[in-house]
């Protein structure tokens, strides 16, 4: 059993020694159990550095698309606020481009949007309105529903969605719908008080200025920090706990609680079930409502886990997997951003690692829980 998930440390361990990312924090959850939660590296290769902990906070980049927005989105069409086939012309007559865009659309990255722009050069303020003013009249890139293509400006449109529904800005719908019910405390929009709290640093490689609990995303950093596409901070900890709620099928249990016990529902059983599936079929990659699918080829998610694990990853170097058929919840935090570098000794790295953790995980899982596993 000591050799159980000795081999993702040491990639991990690798990965801060050839200075791929400064710092990371691992944790595994195996059948609803923790049974690693290891810290590496420091918060900056700076000689001022601070140990990364259990109370360092890592800049999640896109990994802010599920843990925010798409809950909020789940939570509405829980209540009967959204439906999926909803269009963004429903609540916003203005738009035109776009009017005839789903929800189901932006969730899937099939909404016609590019990838990406510099909201910062083409809008003229950051408001509300100023950046509604871009992204519901600039021409699409693809035809709606044909191609999926991975999109940040189609989670900007959808967070306008949940903001105009709610009357609420998004960090306070996170606060209200994500922390309170999750019973999170580590996990905020940025700039965080670095004064205070402990956070991985990355850097902006325009400027090469050291981004401290500042997000590094630009789009999310022109808009204040609060964005429908980044700009979370957290804890292993916290993520752990929304991904173990997904793994419980959306319920939330009292840290402690036998898992038999009563629970609240994060997000009902029906919803999450259709938000996984696969939307996307025959596309690019295998995408559900928000959540990437392990059934998508080459990714960093690795070859092993089950076609049904899904989550997400994070451009600073973060993910967030939920396999219930092997009974994982994986989650992996970095500062892969704290360098210039193309991604690519990150992007192998993560998949060696989950690959490790599967493997291990369908190797010794027996030897942890005996009693429920060698009937």
């Amino acid at each position: 059993m000591s050799e159980a998930f000795s081999r993702v440390k040491e990639i991990i361990q690798a990965g801060v020694d050839e200075k791929v990312f400064s710092g990371a924090a691992l944790g595994i959850s195996l059948y609803g159990e923790t049974v690693v939660e290891e810290y590496f590296g420091e918060t900056s290769f700076e000689t001022d550095a601070k140990p990364i902990d259990k109370d360092t906070r890592f800049d999640l980049a896109s990994i802010s698309k599920i843990f925010s927005t798409t809950s909020i989105a789940l939570r509405f069409i829980d209540r009967g606020l959204l439906r999926v086939y909803d269009k963004v012309g429903d609540f916003f007559p203005e738009a035109t481009t776009v009017k005839d865009t789903t929800v189901l659309e932006l969730m899937s990255h099939t909404s016609g949007q590019p990838g990406h722009y510099k909201m910062w050069e083409e809008a003229k303020g950051s408001s509300s309105e100023e950046i509604r003013d871009v992204l519901f009249h600039r021409e699409l890139k693809n035809e709606p529903g044909k191609v999926e293509e991975y999109s940040c400006m189609g989670y900007l449109i959808l967070g306008e969605i949940l903001k105009k529904i709610s009357g609420k800005t998004l960090d306070v719908l996170f606060e209200e719908e994500v922390v309170k019910p999750l019973g999170i405390k580590d996990t905020s929009y940025g700039p965080i008080d670095t004064s205070k709290i402990k956070v991985a640093q990355t850097t902006d490689f325009t400027t090469g200025e050291a981004l401290n609990g500042v997000v590094h995303d630009e789009n999310a950093r022109f808009q204040g920090g609060v964005s429908a596409n980044a700009g979370l901070f957290s804890t292993l900890h916290d993520v752990m706990r929304y991904g173990q709620t997904l793994y419980n099928s959306g319920f939330v249990y009292a840290e402690g609680d036998d898992l038999e016990q009563a629970a609240e529902s994060f997000i009902s059983y029906a919803t999450l079930d259709k938000a996984k599936l696969n939307y996307t079929e025959g596309l690019a990659q295998d995408r559900g409502l928000g959540f990437i699918l392990a059934s998508s080829k080459n990714t960093s998610f690795g070859e092993l886990l089950s076609d049904d694990a899904f989550g997400h990853t994070g451009f600073t170097g973060t993910s967030i997997i939920v396999d219930q058929m092997n009974g994982l919840v994986i989650t992996i935090l970095t500062n892969r951003v704290i360098q210039r570098n193309d991604g690519k000794a990150a992007f192998r790295l993560r998949a060696l690692a989950h690959n490790s953790i599967v493997a291990d995980a369908t190797k010794y899982y027996s030897n942890f829980f005996p009693e429920t596993f060698m009937d």
